[in-house]
């Protein structure tokens, strides 16, 4: 048939399934704006990374964020993805064409593209033909576990491109064991560790040992492979070891409680799975699971059988049979929302399905329902934004009121929730109502400063913030003063929106309003917020002279602060107000390294020399002494 000749031809599948692949997403776009830029998407990541980014434009290589909870760790967590140079270059093409606020959408683009061409190269690798190559490879880029999943938290983006990267390199390393093919699935490992998501990191890289272990006739034709593997591991180690140790030594005192839940039955179980239009996780068209069912019978197929069985049941959750020994485990008892697996089923099952089709002359036809029935779901559910809390309509951060200027140079604290109540329709917030309440990580964006940022919970796993909420909730009055919070900003077009969530804040201002109410001044208000004035707050950075507070000049920036000292200053004890953590430094302008310590409130405690003019204070994670010290937690951990 001529349509088969066609279909053969050596890029036409390519150029078509690029084609499918962009109108997919212009579709996305037109129908809903900034489809990508939703929930964590939109509250959390996005701000940060704008800022982080800019303040890399300005010559300052960022490592905290000034604009929520008192200085917080950014690029050290790894999760913001500041180190990855696709993400930079997003960012920079948006800005220059268009809007910053447009890096997740770019982003979006270049990783679904590069991961369509990933997947046909490895497909065909396999020795599955182009047509089938080309409908696998993009159920695969648009299928509900990585379109869902993104919108809404951007790293998981990048696993469309490394997971199917990472497996070709894994099997052309299996199949010619040479130190080149070593060398290259080393550096794709450590590759995608800087793409902000160590959760699916870790589980590729077990997924992919396991590709090799079950492909490999015997036990003892693996074993033969062990010295060559340990050396990838350890290459792998060393392209990792500068951000990796910084996240040790960043989140070493910090708690974080993994879960169970999420799995595939919160998502929507079977049904979502096999059946259109009931989840934006879990569908990837169905005919290619069905197909996969009876690869085990296929020797090629076999080994991704086998994994999508795996996966499958890891998927489970607490359902499941093995995840919850799997998720007892040390760090990975860290890792929540099983139902992630699901990415790696569709990946199974699609592979697995292709090898089997592979062999039936209109195999590609079962390809192209799938691809089908996977837009059709699209179109029905993920085309809407009923499962998202937060979500733009137009600009994703319009310009604030100029009377919000009174906020800049002050910090602040937000009388308000994270998310509003309910979801989309049913109650989600698209307005300019929630980002005008200025809380989650919105502060960050407009180069404001909070004393909260995004869901409360989470980033209370942190000693430092923990300590600093727990004042706010003990002592209200007295931590607005220590704090240096000179203005509440209560969210009033949402009803209910600073109610207690337990989800998402420590802080109930439902009892903490009626206390510190006496102490505040109403000075602006509007149909979106009302902001009170606190007019006792300490200054930012001050010296007690003669018991009273002299106030310093100063300035925060992503990295820390820079402290101008006076005449009467010099030799005295600095008060800075961001919180003190483990990585910070202090130095003068003359180079010296300076005391560091912090006060009751766990604020910065400086003693600067008599003839110290300037302090500058840096996070520094990535100091050569802070790799000796993250070792020792390493260390500590495995004695434990």
């Amino acid at each position: 048939m001529v349509i088969n000749k066609i279909f053969k031809q050596p890029y036409f599948n390519v150029g078509l399934g690029l084609f499918i692949l962009f109108t997919f997403i212009g579709f996305l776009q037109i129908y809903i704006p900034f489809f990508f830029t939703c929930d964590d998407n939109f509250h959390q990541f996005l701000p940060v990374i704008i800022e982080a980014y800019q303040a890399l434009n300005d010559g300052i290589f960022p490592t905290i964020s000034p604009a929520i909870y008192m200085g917080y760790p950014t690029t050290s967590l790894g999760t913001y993805s500041i180190l990855s140079p696709v993400l930079y270059i997003c960012y920079i093409i948006a800005s220059i064409f268009f809007e910053a606020f447009y890096t997740i959408e770019i982003y979006a683009i270049v990783n679904l593209s590069a991961g369509f061409l990933m997947m046909y190269k490895f497909l065909s690798k396999l020795e599955v033909d182009r047509s089938n190559a080309m409908f696998g490879a993009l159920s695969f880029v648009i299928s509900c576990p990585v379109i869902g999943m993104s919108k809404n938290w951007y790293y998981m983006l990048p696993t469309a491109f490394f997971i199917p990267l990472i497996f070709y390199m894994t099997l052309c390393f299996f199949r010619e064991r040479t130190y080149k093919n070593l060398l290259y699935m080393a550096l794709a490992s450590g590759a995608f560790f800087y793409m902000g998501n160590a959760q699916m990191w870790i589980y590729t890289l077990i997924l992919s040992g396991l590709f090799f272990f079950f492909s490999s006739n015997s036990v003892m034709e693996f074993i033969k492979a062990i010295p060559k593997l340990s050396l990838n591991y350890i290459l792998i180690a060393l392209i990792i070891f500068p951000l990796f140790l910084a996240q040790i030594m960043t989140i070493e005192n910090i708690e974080r409680y993994g879960s169970s839940w999420a799995a595939l039955i919160d998502a929507g179980g079977i049904r979502a799975l096999m059946l259109p239009n009931y989840s934006i996780y879990c569908y990837n068209g169905a005919i290619f699971i069905l197909v996969a069912l009876i690869s085990y019978f296929y020797k090629e197929a076999r080994v991704f059988f086998l994994l999508l069985l795996l996966t499958f049941t890891l998927s489970l959750g607490r359902y499941g049979i093995i995840y919850e020994a799997f998720h007892s485990l040390p760090f990975f008892n860290k890792f929540t929302h099983a139902y992630k697996f699901l990415i790696f089923v569709s990946f199974f099952s699609i592979v697995a399905a292709c090898i089997v089709l592979k062999r039936y002359k209109y195999g590609f036809l079962l390809g192209a329902l799938n691809l089908t029935l996977l837009i059709y779901n699209h179109y029905n559910v993920s085309m809407n934004n009923n499962f998202f809390y937060t979500y733009p309509t137009e600009k994703p951060y319009p310009a604030l009121s100029d009377e919000t200027a009174i906020l800049e140079n002050s910090r602040f604290i937000t009388a308000s929730l994270e998310r509003p109540r309910g979801t989309g329709k049913e109650g989600g917030c698209s307005n300019i109502n929630h980002v005008n309440s200025l809380n989650n990580n919105y502060p960050a964006y407009y180069r404001l400063e909070a004393f909260r940022g995004y869901n409360d919970y989470l980033m209370a796993g942190s000693e430092e913030v923990r300590m600093a909420l727990r004042r706010l909730v003990d002592t209200p009055v007295a931590a607005l003063e220590k704090f240096g919070i000179n203005y509440v900003v209560k969210c009033n077009d949402l009803a209910d929106l600073y109610q207690t969530d337990s989800r998402a804040s420590l802080i109930d201002f439902t009892r903490i309003m009626p206390v510190i109410q006496p102490y505040l001044k109403s000075v602006y208000k509007n149909k979106y917020v009302e902001i009170f004035r606190f007019p006792n707050a300490d200054p930012k950075a001050f010296f007690y002279y003669n018991d009273i507070k002299v106030m310093l000049k100063h300035k925060f920036n992503q990295q820390g602060a820079v402290i101008y000292l006076n005449e009467i200053s010099r030799g005295k004890q600095i008060i800075v107000n961001l919180l003190h953590r483990a990585l910070y430094k202090a130095y003068d302008d003359k180079g010296n390294r300076l005391l560091l310590n912090k006060d009751e409130w766990g604020r910065m405690l400086v003693m600067p020399n008599d003839k110290s003019e300037v302090i500058y204070i840096k996070y520094s994670p990535f100091s050569f002494e802070n790799y000796l010290f993250a070792l020792q937690a390493i260390k500590r951990k495995l004695l434990e």
